[in-house]
């Protein structure tokens, strides 16, 4: 680990350790690295926009996630508060920093505040998918979407379908709301989803519909056939007659039946 020289001790060596200390914010041509900032510049100068703010919003990730989010908050605070914080378009704004829950640091007007959380999440299950819907949330315009906390999709509208699931699993969703600078709100409730074996049901006959209504001998009489799953998906279900012939159509519901 680089460290300056201690006086009496490091005899012989004190260029090199200099040299390794400097290195750290300075390039060999001695002069400060891109990523410095020196303390004058945080008292008096200004800490670029195009670092911190596009738009009076920005992401950087939190240096040492090792933190609490509480301790970064106050770090960023007191930079807020001892450096000129500057727009995307060169304008002095009054801006303030914040950690953020998913590791990184944005910077937004003095008086934003996050959206509330949403609320009323509910998940409607079947086999194929599970579809979740929401409360609207004032002020948010998209909403991130997670499965066994991890996120999963990011969406403008309060609701959505997951069909990336499987029978004899069990899914844990939450959701969370974004503004229109990417502040995040408190988690919704959470929600459970069992995919049941059983919803695989058979299906159920909807409708039998016979054209014309009055078969006659000898004439070719269509019979169509509509059969609904426990998820309302329409299916085809197999016919048995003990009079005439059956003949398929290109529709697996439908066959001509003769007399």
């Amino acid at each position: 680990m680089s460290r300056l020289p201690v006086p009496g001790s490091d005899d012989g060596v004190w260029g090199q350790l200099l040299n390794d200390f400097i290195l750290h914010s300075h390039d060999e041509a001695g002069t400060l690295k891109a990523a410095s900032v020196g303390n004058t510049q945080l008292q008096n100068g200004a800490v670029d926009g195009n670092k911190i703010a596009s738009n009076a919003v920005a992401a950087a990730h939190v240096a040492d996630n090792a933190l609490p989010q509480a301790k970064i908050q106050n770090l960023l605070t007191d930079l807020a508060s001892k450096a000129t914080i500057i727009a995307a378009d060169g304008s002095v704004v009054p801006l303030k920093l914040l950690a953020q829950s998913n590791n990184t640091v944005i910077a937004v007007p003095q008086s934003a505040v996050p959206p509330a959380a949403p609320t009323g999440l509910a998940a409607s299950v079947h086999l194929a998918f599970v579809g979740l819907t929401w409360s609207a949330v004032t002020d948010a315009t998209s909403y991130n979407v997670y499965r066994g906390g991890s996120l999963i999709k990011n969406v403008t509208t309060p609701s959505y379908v997951d069909n990336t699931i499987q029978t004899n699993q069990t899914y844990q969703y939450y959701v969370t709301a974004l503004n229109q600078y990417g502040m995040i709100s408190q988690s919704s409730n959470t929600v459970s989803a069992f995919i049941d074996p059983a919803l695989n049901a058979s299906p159920t006959i909807a409708s039998i519909t016979v054209w014309p209504a009055d078969p006659r001998p000898g004439q070719d009489t269509y019979i169509h056939v509509n059969a609904r799953d426990i998820d309302n998906q329409q299916l085809a279900i197999t016919l048995g007659i003990t009079v005439g012939t059956l003949t398929p159509t290109g529709d697996p519901s439908t066959w001509i039946w003769r007399p």
